[in-house]
């Protein structure tokens, strides 16, 4: 019994490894520096923070376009989702916000705008990253990066919102590789 529980143990505490959120291990004070204007930039150790765009990665090939949602009918929505991919999509809504949003379809209304690019990485080459764009609030907005696997599934890698670090993988930290 007790050989049971330790290897439930140990398989639990593996299963956190894959996905390790090193946002957690930098403050706002090491991370941001503030800019002449007022603003502030990132200068953490996310590689793909939004600051980084064109320095640690570039875009490839953009998907989807910047798209205002409130201009599509419900057909055209459709169409977006389809060609974006649902379970990319999906997966990047859920990603960004604190809410769960449970239904696609239904959450999709509360986005202002989607864009959406695979971008290749200059440290990370091997990473295959998504790039979602995503406008919400009137005015607010953030990225989710995604990273297509070996098993062909889509695994969050870093998230931010407003300029904010929410999420940053160990397989994008600078310094953990």
């Amino acid at each position: 019994m007790i050989k049971t529980i330790v290897c439930a143990s140990f398989f639990l505490s593996t299963l956190g490894a894959f996905a390790q959120d090193m946002s957690q291990t930098e403050s706002y004070k090491d991370s941001y520096v503030d800019m002449p204007d007022g603003s502030s930039r990132y200068v953490g150790k996310c590689s793909t923070h939004e600051d980084y765009f064109n320095f640690y990665y570039k875009k490839q090939k953009t998907i989807q376009k910047y798209t205002d949602l409130s201009d599509l009918s419900s057909t055209q929505v459709d169409t977006l989702i389809a060609k974006i991919g649902s379970d990319l999509l999906e997966l990047a809504i859920k990603s960004s916000s604190n809410d769960i949003y449970p239904k696609l379809k239904e959450n999709i209304a509360n986005l202002d705008d989607v864009t959406v690019e695979t971008i290749k990485h200059s440290v990370f080459p091997k990473l295959k990253l998504t790039r979602v764009n995503l406008g919400y609030g009137g005015g607010n907005g953030g990225y989710v990066i995604l990273n297509k696997n070996t098993d062909n599934k889509y695994e969050v890698i870093s998230v931010t919102g407003d300029g904010d670090l929410n999420f940053c993988d160990k397989k994008v930290w600078l310094g953990s590789k």
